[in-house]
Formats: structure tokens, sequence, C-alpha cells
């Protein structure tokens, strides 16, 4: 039971540093190159640029 909880963690926590990583890619590489990518994640860029208004990051003119 201990080894199972064990395991739990430490792949949550793998999960959590690969998702890190993954959001500083595209936020740090990314976009700012305007590049799009492959997959789920080009499908979002390409939302992304083709509808800003969609956009889910945090506004500045608060």
């Amino acid at each position: 039971m201990l080894r199972q909880l064990q395991d739990f963690f430490y792949h949550t926590a793998l999960l959590a540093l690969g998702s890190a990583l993954c959001a500083f890619a595209v936020r740090g590489i990314l976009v700012p190159q305007g590049f799009l990518s492959r997959g789920l994640t080009g499908a979002a860029l390409l939302l992304y640029f083709q509808y800003p208004i969609l956009s889910v990051e945090r506004s500045t003119s608060c």
C-alpha cells in the first residue's frame, strides 16, 4: 500500500514537471516566434492566433 502511494506521488510529480516544461516551451518559444506545432498544441495555438479574444491569459487592463 505504501509503495503504491509513493508511486502515485512520484508519477504525479513527473506529470506536473513535464506539463510545466511544455508550458514554458509554448509560452517562451512557440508563441513569441509565431511558430505552430502539431497535434492538440498546434490546434490550440491556431485558435490562439486566429481568435485572441478567446485567450485565457490574465489581462493587464484591470
